[in-house]
């Protein structure tokens, strides 16, 4: 099992787009698919950034479409 990390941001407020709290969720899995189902289940994260150990993978963005866009 390899070892990953999402970093969340919720997005913040109206009043302050972008200033909301970064959440942490540690996970082991095979591969990267298994960030997809933990990213459902959090409904107010709008990014997220994905690592592998120390090693940056790249964005998630959540679109206004729901659906999710993927960067390096």
């Amino acid at each position: 099992m390899r070892k990953f990390t999402l970093l969340l941001e919720d997005g913040g407020s109206d009043e302050s787009p972008g200033e909301g709290e970064t959440r942490r969720i540690e996970f082991d899995a095979v591969d990267t698919s298994a960030a997809f189902p933990l990213l459902e289940r959090e409904l107010g994260a709008r990014r997220a950034t994905l690592w592998e150990d120390d090693r940056r993978l790249g964005t998630i963005v959540r679109n206004d479409g729901d659906f999710w866009e993927i960067s390096a």
